[in-house]
């Protein structure tokens, strides 16, 4: 059986208005004050009025002269461009990295689709090519984390084509069937 709670017992807040978010006019109207109704120097027993207080009223001298030379201040060097490794990858290495990632996933994807042609059952055929596609991008992101690294970045971009490069791999095979140039 469910007790009643008594909320007369409970603690409560003491109540207050709800929170304006309004972005009218304010409820109450504005206050201008002037400024000589207040008294504006600090108190006597403030700290730092207290310090201020107690220095004597002597003059203080600062030595600058170690802080002004009459030598010229000496220019900042200027900032030199040091040769080094490129920011991006020449076209004709993007072009021969992209061939040779696509020609290895070619064979992959006529292997695969070999395999699956000639299996009885499918499912291992279509799981291998499940895992395949997830080991591809994984792959392409973690070698895309690499920084200042251009061939790393051309890579990472051929990993991520690799599956549709090796369903073109397939897909030639399937065509090599489908007229007849080889036979299963």
């Amino acid at each position: 059986m469910l007790e009643q709670v008594d909320t007369g017992a409970l603690p409560m807040t003491e109540p207050h208005s709800a929170p304006f978010f309004d972005t009218g006019p304010h409820p109450a109207p504005l206050v201008s004050y002037d400024a000589d109704e207040f008294d504006l120097t600090p108190p006597a027993d403030s700290v730092p009025f207290r310090r201020l207080a107690d220095t004597d009223d002597a003059d203080v001298h600062v030595d600058l002269s170690s802080a002004v030379s009459s030598e010229p201040l000496p220019k900042p060097a200027h900032p030199v461009a040091v040769p080094g490794q490129f920011q991006f990858v020449k076209r004709w290495k993007f072009a021969l990295l992209l061939v040779g990632v696509w020609i290895a996933a070619e064979a992959i994807g006529g292997g695969i689709y070999y395999w699956w042609f000639h299996s009885i059952d499918k499912t291992w055929p279509d799981a291998c090519v499940l895992f395949y596609v997830i080991v591809c991008v994984v792959a392409a992101l973690l070698v895309s984390m690499a920084e200042t690294k251009p061939m790393l970045s051309a890579l990472a971009v051929g990993l991520m084509v690799v599956p549709f490069a090796s369903a073109c791999g397939a897909a030639l095979l399937y065509g090599a069937y489908a007229f007849g140039w080889l036979t299963p």
